[in-house]
């Protein structure tokens, strides 16, 4: 089985560099089997659905089995991966995870230190996380028309691929784990002046959820990257 990892990955922050760094040496050592790449696109604010995009798309043309897409700020755990790796052969979308937790910069701090990570604070965590770390088909990722990068920076692109994945592919699969969010300083999303506009396309995939012919109208009006 042929795994490729793809990073959505521009650099930023010192934190996000450091925090890229930390995630690639675990890729590295949790699949010392897999191709691990970073992906970035010409958007102007950085693009993650439209790096994911590019990702999949290297997977599809290489002939890989299995696509991890891996946040260069999450980390995942090795068992619940290799289920998903294993499992997304049923041509669905699988999260290796069932729970979301963000570190805040201090517990960050103490977790890179070497504390074990339940021992470190964190600012919020919960169980509908719905990114971070995907695995799939790459041919599957595009069954479902990828993800739309006419969502600007991050915040609702993975809502509303998820919608998607669910009506064209089948309910996406969740296995149980945690995947580890580190701390960087705010970049996009929450409060940033492109957030109305993701809301206001997440809008749309709401008001097809479960339907697969609106799902493929909203599809079909994307842009090709």
């Amino acid at each position: 089985m042929k795994i490729f990892i793809g990073i959505p990955w521009r650099p930023g922050s010192p934190e996000r560099v450091h925090n890229h760094r930390v995630v690639r040496a675990h890729l590295a050592a949790m699949l010392p089997e897999a191709e691990i790449r970073e992906f970035d696109t010409d958007h102007v604010v950085f693009n993650r659905a439209a790096a994911r995009n590019a990702a999949a798309r290297f997977a599809l043309d290489h002939g890989y089995d299995v696509l991890i897409l891996n946040d260069a700020d999450t980390i995942g755990e090795a068992e619940p991966v290799a289920a998903a790796a294993a499992g997304c052969q049923d041509g669905r979308v699988h999260l290796p995870y069932t729970h979301f937790r963000s570190l805040t910069s201090r517990g960050t701090r103490r977790y890179l230190a070497g504390t074990p990570q339940e021992r470190c604070q964190a600012d919020h965590e919960h169980q509908w996380a719905t990114g971070g770390v995907i695995v799939c088909q790459p041919a599957a990722w595009f069954m479902a028309g990828g993800m739309d990068s006419r969502f600007t920076g991050w915040g609702f692109e993975d809502t509303a691929a998820r919608i998607s994945w669910d009506a064209i592919l089948g309910d996406t699969v969740r296995h149980p784990g945690l995947i580890l969010h580190l701390w960087h300083p705010l970049e996009t999303g929450l409060g940033s002046p492109y957030w109305w506009h993701n809301r206001s396309l997440m809008d749309q995939y709401e008001a097809a959820e479960g339907d697969p012919v609106a799902l493929a109208e909203i599809i079909s009006a994307r842009p090709g990257g």
